[in-house]
């Protein structure tokens, strides 16, 4: 059965590929033509990801191994069976963890690659961190502009 992103990409698809992935205009009508109705949203959004483009202009492009182009973070059935008292417990453990985390490396607890460990950190990588948020807001931006 063949799902919305099977469906064939629109002008106004290419467009916003454009906008919000590379973060700019398309360069003219002919790189929009060139897409409508020859590729799926699925190959669309492929293509702009795994371009030359975004990842020489994504932020912290280093920390960042792979984009999810297809379903591999689908939501997956998980079966478990725990009691009220294990659920809490493992609940408190997490809560515990993540707590420690962000006291005693928290820059590393936001994006876990090894240049965000408390013992590398440099005023370099911590301004990378800060700058992969304004790369956040600036897509917010052009999405809500």
């Amino acid at each position: 059965m063949a799902g919305f992103f099977d469906e064939m990409a629109t002008r106004e698809d290419v467009k916003n590929a454009y906008r919000f992935i590379l973060g700019r205009e398309p360069e003219n009508d002919a790189v929009i033509d060139s897409r409508v109705g020859n590729i799926t949203l699925n190959q669309l959004r492929a293509e702009f990801l795994q371009s030359a483009e975004f990842s020489s202009n994504a932020l912290c492009a280093n920390c960042v191994s792979r984009i999810a182009t297809d379903n591999q973070y689908a939501p997956q059935q998980i079966e478990y069976q725990a009691s009220d008292d294990q659920l809490k417990e493992i609940l408190s453990h997490i809560e515990s963890v993540w707590s420690a985390y962000g006291e005693n490396n928290a820059y590393w607890s936001v994006l876990t690659a090894p240049e965000f460990m408390k013992k590398n950190l440099t005023d370099e990588s911590i301004e990378i961190f800060f700058k992969t948020g304004e790369d956040t807001m600036r897509l917010i931006e052009l999405a809500l502009s």
